[in-house]
């Protein structure tokens, strides 16, 4: 039995995990793969990436790899695009069994079962229910009472509970990288794993809000592989596809303290000596912390600023730090020498234009790597949209938009709008590449409120220029370009 993944954009480490369950049970995998170049969140030009579409293109190679099923990890953003080639696929061959997963499908299951293009889909965690679906397919088994997974047969739809989250995350194969590096080979350049999964915050925005609701019922909370596991897989890693990079993609990788101090000692004595990245939040990062990572080799972080502004930040985000707690936390990286970045949110509700500019003039002092300004995004399932009809920032008109994958990227809701945004989106986005002084003065005079506000002269160019001179510290810039290169010789696949 042959499963095909359709992935787009970037690689994708639960797309590979399913593989590699799969694999060891002997079922065979492939992958089509669509780049979704200037469509990838990074870059979104929408003249060009219609050029570099190639949607038939892409329904000619599914049907070339013959699957006896086809999987979609679907998010919002990508809702349309996996819908109609879904639907294509259908035209051209009926007889393909198509299922969806993803945190969208999670987020809202009953409208995603009634698509009339998708057999099955799986909500919540994946690799358990999709391996049991697979297996009784082949073995041509009841396929009614898998749970996670929702079927349609004989005219019925069958929902079934979600099974208990896998605790045991050393169970898992080492994730199936040949999957994506055979179709987009320059991933090959930095290793992408986690070492833990789910989060102990329960922000209003996030997908583990979604989650937590889903495994209602059952314990939710931060789940870890083994400091030795993880280990193992990067000495394995390092053998097999010699890579410059770690990235460590776990959403609080610093959660544990003893986790880490045991992680980092292994990783020294292992000889792998490679640089690395990861995702956290101010609360765990002191001077001891800083201190043992830096000395393992992390070298740059990304930090979910969202907001300095503590009474918004709880209020509307349901994040409980303090922003002193914010700076003490980036102030430590600065003395250590780890390089990072801030995420920050326009548009969240309560915020004003004094915020941002008391933020330009903090970012200015601290002076982040990169500075990604986002609007806040109202996805299906999560908290955040009721908190935005609650406070007049939303309609459920603007929620329905979401659910149907409409409404652009983002939602401009929340108390920045545009034009507003565009102009901190290009203060922020060149703060980091120009003096102290000159952000200074152009902060002073409110002067990049005259400059060009395009999305190219704000974004693109800025982004670019980061990854190009940042290729010692942000290890996911240089990638993307490369990513670029490679796939425009070759007509964007």
């Amino acid at each position: 039995m042959k499963i095909t993944f359709v992935y787009g954009g970037f690689e994708s480490l639960g797309v590979e995990y399913l593989s590699a369950v799969l694999k060891r049970d002997g079922f065979e995998t492939s992958l089509v793969f669509a780049p979704k170049l200037f469509n990838d969140t990074m870059s979104e030009i929408p003249i060009l990436a219609k050029i570099f579409a190639h949607e038939k293109a892409i329904v000619k190679r599914i049907l070339k790899e013959k699957p006896d099923l086809l999987a979609f990890s679907v998010v919002t953003d990508d809702l349309i695009w996996c819908r109609k080639l879904s639907k294509m696929i259908k035209i051209h061959a009926p007889d393909i069994k198509i299922i969806w997963g993803g945190i969208h499908v999670t987020s809202i299951p009953d409208t995603c079962i009634k698509e009339p293009f998708v057999d099955h889909i799986c909500v919540g965690e994946g690799e358990l229910a999709f391996l049991e679906l697979c297996q009784n397919l082949r073995d041509k088994k009841d396929i009614t009472n898998i749970r996670n997974i929702w079927t349609k047969e004989s005219g019925r739809i069958y929902k079934n509970p979600v099974r208990p989250l896998l605790e045991d995350l050393d169970w898992l194969p080492f994730p199936d990288k040949d999957l994506f590096y055979e179709k987009a080979p320059y991933n090959m350049e930095h290793y992408t794993t986690m070492a833990t999964r789910g989060c102990i915050l329960n922000c209003a925005f996030c997908h583990h809000n979604i989650k937590r609701k889903t495994y209602k019922g059952h314990k939710y909370g931060m789940r870890e592989r083994s400091p030795e596991n993880v280990v193992k897989e990067l000495i394995w890693a390092n053998k097999k596809y010699k890579f410059k990079h770690i990235l460590f993609e776990d959403d609080l990788f610093l959660h544990d303290k003893e986790w880490i101090r045991e992680f980092t000692e292994l990783y020294k004595r292992s000889g792998i000596n490679k640089k690395w990245f990861c995702i956290t939040h101010a609360w765990n990062i002191d001077d001891e912390m800083a201190k043992m990572i830096s000395e393992a080799g992390c070298a740059y972080i990304e930090v979910g600023v969202q907001t300095l502004n503590s009474k918004i930040r709880k209020g509307s985000l349901g994040r409980p730090e303090k922003t002193k707690e914010i700076m003490n936390a980036l102030s430590t990286l600065k003395r250590h020498n780890i390089a990072f970045n801030c995420d920050h949110l326009a548009g969240v509700f309560g915020e004003d234009e004094d915020s941002l500019i008391f933020s330009a003039k903090y970012y200015n002092y601290i002076r982040p790597n990169r500075i990604y300004l986002l609007f806040l995004t109202l996805y299906p399932g999560t908290d955040i949209g009721q908190i935005a009809m609650d406070k007049g920032y939303a309609s459920i008109e603007d929620l329905n938009l979401k659910i149907k994958g409409k409404g652009g990227t983002t939602t401009h809701g929340g108390s920045v709008k545009d034009p507003v945004f565009d102009y901190y989106r290009l203060l922020f986005g060149w703060m980091p590449l120009l003096p102290k002084k000159v952000n200074r003065f152009l902060i002073r005079t409110r002067l990049f409120k005259k400059m060009p506000k395009a999305v190219f002269v704000a974004s693109v160019i800025p982004e670019t220029l980061s990854a190009i001179l940042s290729n010692l510290f942000d290890f996911r810039g240089p990638v993307i370009i490369k990513k670029y290169i490679h796939h425009i010789l070759r007509g964007g696949f």
